[in-house]
């Protein structure tokens, strides 16, 4: 359960493998420089984190710290790392969007309030940024 791996599709087969630094993640992506960044939910801890890891080392390293900005979502959750270099997180069970810069600094926040006066918010699913570039956007699109 605390695994990420990539298969060869041709191949049928686990080409790289690794568990270990993070508890009950998902949501793997990988960056244009190689590295894979995932979204480490950390079950049953306090907050939930982003960590990148180069598949060549096995060499983490954690992009987005979540415990100085409340960041938790025992479950479920998606982040993208933007063109900036930006990190947008979907954090579902706190019906929350949070983007942050390089210095781990909120560039952008939304809540998906409730208004039906409970005291929870509405889960967020996915947030996603989209190119400005019709061309990019509907390639990026077709790469998923």
């Amino acid at each position: 359960m605390n695994l990420i791996f990539v298969i060869d599709p041709a191949a049928i087969k686990i080409k790289w493998w690794q568990s270990g630094p993070w508890r009950r993640q998902h949501d793997p992506d990988w960056q244009p420089d190689g590295t894979i960044t995932v979204y480490d939910n950390r079950m049953d801890q306090v907050y939930s984190r982003i960590v990148r890891v180069n598949p060549s080392t096995r060499e983490t390293q954690v992009l987005f710290d979540g415990q100085s900005h409340d960041f938790y979502s025992r479950i479920r959750g998606k982040h993208q790392v933007t063109g900036s270099g930006n990190v947008l997180m979907a954090i579902p069970q706190q019906g929350r969007a949070l983007e942050i810069d390089a210095r781990g600094r909120v560039v952008f926040e939304m809540m998906n309030i409730s208004t039906d006066g409970r005291r929870k918010n509405y889960p967020i699913s996915e947030v996603m940024w989209f190119s400005q570039d019709p061309f990019r956007m509907a390639s990026a699109h077709c790469q998923s």
